[in-house]
């Protein structure tokens, strides 16, 4: 009976220092336990290891993306699920009118009011780009082309096509 106590405790405290590892967001490395409860302590650790591996490559790809958006000459303007501006490139900042950081987390529609942007916004379906005129500049015109990426997030690329336009008139 003393000797299923003892064992009792002992588990007991290797369980709790495990609950006080996974609680502690400062220490990275399991403690030592043995048995059952060091399987189960250096599985987890090795899953959170995987899971910050990932999340870090993931980080990396996202920056390199948008460093890649950054240096395009046409507008990129990445929208959440909600219809919120979630980041934008400076020729988006040029072109659309938006300012950063105030705009970031407001609502496309309410930066955009084209009537015909809004109604292609709302209608959901991007099969075809729309040509409107610039917001900031009712003399230029952009080509608006957005798809959908990720789970439901948006991403609108604009293109300045007054040249293209006028070249088109003559």
């Amino acid at each position: 009976f003393i000797a299923l106590v003892l064992y009792l405790v002992w588990f007991l405290w290797q369980l709790k220092r495990i609950h006080d590892w996974l609680r502690s967001e400062s220490s990275l490395d399991p403690p030592e336990c043995a048995g059952i409860l060091g399987y189960i302590s250096d599985r987890i650790y090795r899953l959170q290891k995987n899971q910050r591996n990932e999340r870090e490559k993931l980080e990396a790809d996202v920056e390199y993306l948008r460093a890649s958006f950054t240096s395009l000459s046409d507008a990129v303007v990445m929208i959440n699920q909600r219809g919120m501006i979630d980041w934008c490139n400076p020729a988006a900042v040029r072109f659309l009118g938006l300012r950063l950081p105030t705009d970031l987390k407001r609502p496309i529609v309410n930066l955009l009011r084209d009537p015909s942007f809004i109604a292609y916004f709302e209608k959901g379906s991007f099969d075809e780009p729309i040509t409107i005129s610039a917001p900031m500049d009712s003399e230029r015109s952009l080509y608006i082309q957005m798809s959908f990426f990720g789970e439901g997030n948006i991403l609108l690329f604009a293109r300045d096509i007054t040249e293209i336009l006028k070249l088109e008139q003559m």
